[in-house]
């Protein structure tokens, strides 16, 4: 499977998880089947790492990408591939993830509708880049709030972090081992 949509849940049976895994390239997808992006029906309260519900979680061992208006709509999600490039305005705010490839074109950028929380999704916690020493190799891009990080979340990467928000950044993990770290926007770091 290439290319993927899904809605998981309704009123009537909220709180579900979304799991897949391929062994190629993975695509969120818009109009398949009728469906955009992956959704999973929220029930009340905020994301618990040690009681998940709502959580999306998608493995590639190729890159793992979307289209545009493919949006990921979940209370946590779980992304990993060889290259992972999210860029729309996805709703889910709480992440975890790694990309496992090791050239020079094989980041992880997410872009988020609302604040960035890094945190424990599954058994990932924060995010974890193997790929080459790259400026912006990890780039996190939240267009309507903060950028934090849980203090187990780290941020691992030989290469460089862009962090790209109007609101305040706050990354103080003691485990973080990052290159170098550039911000644009941000109303304060800490």
């Amino acid at each position: 499977v290439a290319q993927i949509a899904a809605n998981v849940g309704d009123t009537d049976y909220p709180g579900n998880n979304f799991y897949f895994s391929s062994a190629q390239a993975l695509n969120v997808a818009t109009g398949l089947d009728g469906m955009s992006g992956v959704a999973t029906f929220a029930s009340g309260g905020n994301y618990a790492p040690l009681d998940p519900n709502s959580v999306i979680t998608l493995l590639s061992t190729g890159a793992l990408t979307q289209s545009a208006g493919a949006l990921l709509s979940g209370k946590a999600l779980h992304a990993e591939g060889s290259r992972v490039v999210l860029n729309e305005s996805n709703p889910v705010g709480v992440i975890a993830g790694r990309s496992t490839g090791t050239s020079a074109t094989d980041v992880f950028q997410y872009t988020s509708a609302n604040g960035i929380q890094l945190s424990q999704v599954d058994a990932r916690y924060g995010i974890d880049h193997a790929g080459a020493a790259a400026a912006g190799a990890v780039t996190l891009m939240s267009v309507g709030g903060s950028i934090g990080q849980d203090a187990n979340a780290p941020i691992l990467s030989a290469g460089g972090v862009h962090l790209d928000t109007t609101g305040p950044v706050g990354l103080s993990a003691a485990t973080n081992q990052v290159a170098a770290v550039t911000s644009q926007g941000s109303s304060s770091f800490a």
